[in-house]
């Protein structure tokens, strides 16, 4: 794993040290790099948490020297692999079972894109359990070819109220100099095909023709080392799309915004970027690819639609000539939020359901 900000994977990370460290366990965190929040490595070091920096070669024989280097040094009783490559998720149950770990789990977080049973079902087959982060993620497993019997949608959630500021918004619109009367669309993600993000510009700029007050602020994306803000400019947008970088807490700058979008095209398993949006009382406007639909109920919660460029325009035309209805899907998705994605319910159903079962 690699962790560039201290935001909400990474919350559910601490929340579950938290949780296993109540119930007498210590927690080793496995990274290929060292975390960049200064602040999450000190909550993390408060909990007694240990990160072990271990870069893993991508071939079978680097992915094989390094698990079992890792598992020799730190000898523990339960592994849950979170965002791990091929090889390394091969070799983690066949030599975690020989070094006598009592329990393997691997998180699906992407939507595994099989046309049919393949190789993929043989490595998940070895894990105790393989928990999807959405029905859209689990029915790609069984796709592919996963046992039934250790398979379980297990969704993610967030931790802290989330409550819209005032302050907050006029303290971010005034840094990034945006009008007060201006409506806001903002989007938390990383620079990657699969998220988009070319797909948000050219919608936005297709939305704004008719709305010259419309502004975009995109978290989660350097602007320093990204093609982006030279898209934007190509697109003569670049005096209304703001660059907020890659920062802590996110979810503070959606304080700006009125309207969440989240542009995937495709392997999408549930990202909670979507769930902060919720959580702060935005509508979203999400496309219809893997999870996203099963956070954003279409027409009650925000809008679903295609990841086309014009079709994402035509979504925020239609919700900004609404108001009144915009409003009322950030509501419904708000109390959506509560009920699906509550943190401390999902860590603690992860932790005494999957990991320490046995002790109940």
């Amino acid at each position: 794993m690699h962790s560039t900000k201290y935001g909400a994977v990474e919350a559910y990370f601490r929340e579950s040290v938290k949780y296993c460290r109540e119930k007498g366990y210590l927690t080793v965190l496995q990274y290929e790099s060292m975390p960049q929040s200064a602040d999450y490595l000190k909550d993390l070091s408060r909990l007694d948490a240990r990160i072990l920096v271990r870069p893993v070669p991508l071939s079978v024989f680097g992915a094989y020297t390094t698990v079992r280097q890792v598992l020799r040094e730190v000898r523990p009783v339960l592994v849950h692999a979170h965002f791990a490559e091929r090889f390394v998720k091969m070799w983690i149950p066949l030599l975690a079972r020989r070094a006598g770990v009592a329990r393997t789990l691997c998180s699906v977080h992407n939507i595994p894109e099989y046309k049919g049973k393949t190789w993929a079902r043989h490595i998940y087959n070895l894990y105790d359990k393989v928990l999807a982060v959405s029905k859209a993620a689990e029915d790609g497993c069984l796709t592919g070819g996963v046992d039934t019997d250790r398979l379980v949608t297990h969704y993610l959630g967030l931790f802290g109220e989330r409550k819209r500021s005032a302050e907050l918004r006029q303290t971010h619109r005034s840094r990034m100099q945006i009008p007060d009367n201006a409506v806001v669309i903002a989007c938390i993600a990383f620079d990657t095909p699969f998220k988009g993000l070319d797909l948000l510009l050219k919608a936005f700029q297709l939305a704004g023709r008719n709305e010259s007050g419309l502004h975009l602020v995109q978290i989660g994306v350097d602007p320093e080392q990204s093609r982006l803000p030279a898209l934007a400019a190509e697109l003569g947008i670049a005096d209304r799309v703001h660059w907020a970088g890659i920062i802590d807490e996110g979810w503070r700058v959606l304080n700006a915004a009125d309207i969440y979008m989240q542009p995937s095209r495709f392997s999408e398993g549930l990202g909670l970027a979507i769930v902060e949006a919720m959580a702060l009382r935005l509508p979203v406007i999400g496309t219809n690819i893997g999870g996203i639909p099963e956070a954003v109920i279409d027409g009650e919660t925000g809008i679903i639609t295609e990841p086309d460029a014009e079709k994402l325009a035509g979504a925020i035309n239609g919700m900004l000539s609404d108001r009144e209805t915009w409003m009322r899907m950030g509501e419904a998705g708000y109390e959506r939020y509560r009920k699906v994605f509550d943190g401390p319910h999902s860590v603690s159903q992860l932790v005494d359901q999957y990991y320490f079962a046995d002790e109940q």
